[in-house]
């Protein structure tokens, strides 16, 4: 299956543009244009694209590796601050509690003194601290 070539070269405007032309076995014609000048700008703006999205690649790892540096430098923290947020909890629970004690002897210490010393003139004695009963007495 022999192809025959032909080649033949036409410039146009200072622009060198390569016809290459062949024939197949079947004698059916083929070719191709090959135009340096606009291969050329192709390739240039492939470049420069290429060296643009380098160095935002470049840009991600180096912000990539810095922020799992820091992580790093924080994971031996991370055990504290949980200690610090258990221990936190721990010592609101058990200022609730006792909250809930205090109001509770408060209320006790109301009745007692009411039944030491009778009705006030049909005044009724209210909590220390009215806003807060209704939290402890859920």
């Amino acid at each position: 299956m022999p192809i025959n070539w032909k080649r033949s070269k036409v410039l146009l405007a200072n622009n060198q543009i390569v016809k290459l032309q062949w024939r197949d076995s079947e004698g059916r014609a083929h070719g191709i244009i090959l135009n340096k000048q606009r291969e050329a700008k192709e390739r240039d703006l492939l470049v420069k694209s290429l060296s643009e999205y380098t160095k935002l690649l470049n840009r991600i790892y180096r912000r990539s590796q810095a922020k799992s540096e820091t992580l790093e430098k924080l994971v031996p923290h991370l055990g504290t601050l949980e200690s610090i947020k258990q221990e936190l909890k721990v010592s609101q629970d058990a200022a609730k509690a006792k909250e809930r004690q205090l109001m509770d002897k408060i209320g006790q210490l109301q009745n007692t003194n009411l039944e030491y010393h009778g009705s006030i003139g049909g005044k009724q004695i209210l909590p220390a601290f009215p806003e807060k009963t209704s939290i402890c007495k859920l």
